[in-house]
């Protein structure tokens, strides 16, 4: 509506271009003016800061700025392509996000270099909490991966790709089944937030990507975030963007 989807395909086109396999299907974090990975979050492919709900959260904008614009370059661009198909199979692969190894998968992973450097602990963070270093995923990766799943889906189903397309819309489906059963705690009605360094359930949050990416199921779960959030605003808290 501000007349700015050229700026916003050019960003979108600028992340998808640099998922690459020496970053272990990531692309970059921030890109400056120059074009480049920024220097604050990014010395080289074995050193850099990543947040892993990234990829997919990308996936998901580009599907939406399809939806929006109508421009057929989401759908047809071979760069574009490449980052669809990289994020759903290497990427998962890579970094243990598949539902049956996630629960299970070690914090740090694919870090190259060895030793203490400053990026050793944020290259490939599961989450975009950047402040707790106790858990091994949280739930808005989760979200950002249904989110994604469903708009590979969507894009697959349009390019007359059926059978992928039905792939994963049953792969986004098993991910909002974990995250509505086994990640929904009962005894006290709101999401667990997080599994732990022990790879235990752990934590109750605000957990608004489960709303933002719409994996929270109607009525009493997708209330209680809600609540949650509302609550949190009327006692002044920050709450982020």
């Amino acid at each position: 509506m501000l007349g700015l989807a050229g700026y916003t395909h050019n960003m979108l086109h600028k992340f998808a271009e640099n998922i690459s396999e020496l970053k272990d299907w990531c692309s970059y974090w921030e890109i400056n003016r120059e074009n480049r990975p920024a220097p604050v979050d990014y010395l080289d492919d074995a050193h850099f800061w990543y947040n892993l709900p990234a990829n997919f959260d990308v996936l998901d904008a580009c599907y939406r700025m399809y939806l929006w614009t109508g421009d057929k370059t989401y759908l047809t661009d071979p760069v574009f392509l490449n980052f669809y198909r990289r994020t759903v199979h290497e990427y998962v692969n890579r970094w243990q996000l598949g539902t049956q190894d996630i629960i299970s998968r070690p914090r740090i992973m694919n870090f190259n270099a060895g030793g203490n450097h400053r990026f050793q602990k944020s290259r490939g963070i599961p989450n975009y909490d950047e402040s707790d270093p106790n858990f091994v995923v949280a739930i808005d990766q989760l979200a950002a991966q249904y989110a994604g799943y469903s708009a590979y889906a969507q894009f697959e189903q349009l390019r007359g790709e059926a059978g992928e397309a039905q792939q994963f819309f049953a792969r986004a489906k098993s991910v909002k089944l974990l995250v509505n059963g086994a990640r929904w705690d009962k005894s006290i009605g709101k999401y667990y937030s997080r599994v732990n360094l022990e790879h235990r359930l752990d934590g109750h949050g605000l957990n608004m990507a489960l709303l933002y990416y719409g994996i929270a199921e109607g009525g009493v779960k997708s209330a209680a975030v809600l609540e949650a959030l509302l609550k949190t605003i009327s006692y002044g808290k920050p709450i982020g963007i």
